[in-house]
């Protein structure tokens, strides 16, 4: 979707491709950063890294990035970065709701309930689905 939007609202052909370029390479960051806390905990467990006295261990898999954040940050940090989690969780699901309800009303309610409906009928009815 960000891919498209960049293209669509460029000005001129170099400018929609400078956007894709551009989108393409941020998603390889991101999922980059993403793997990043897996890859850095497997060289923490296979080099024996040793953290607060103790050898890093991990015993499942979902427990990698809380012990990593756990040995790496200090302890006054940790409300910190649980807020920052929680606001990104929150804005994934806000923008998944916002898709839906855009979804909801130009392809569904325009398109089968009211096709006579207004510009100004749409937002609302697609407001009130997202609620």
């Amino acid at each position: 979707q960000v891919i498209v939007q960049r293209v669509l609202a460029a000005e001129s052909l170099s400018n929609g491709q400078k956007g894709v370029l551009f989108a393409a390479i941020m998603k390889v960051v991101g999922f980059t950063m993403l793997c990043m806390p897996g890859i850095i905990g497997i060289m923490m467990v296979k080099g024996d890294t040793i953290v607060n006295d103790r050898v890093f261990e991990v015993g499942k898999p979902d427990e990698v990035y809380a012990r990593i954040v756990k040995a790496v940050m200090p302890e006054w940090s940790f409300g910190f970065v649980a807020a920052v989690l929680l606001g990104s969780v929150l804005s994934t699901f806000n923008s998944a709701l916002n898709s839906a309800s855009t979804i909801f009303g130009l392809e569904i309610y325009q398109i089968y309930i009211n096709p006579e409906a207004a510009d100004g009928r749409i937002v609302m009815v697609s407001t009130i689905f997202g609620i």
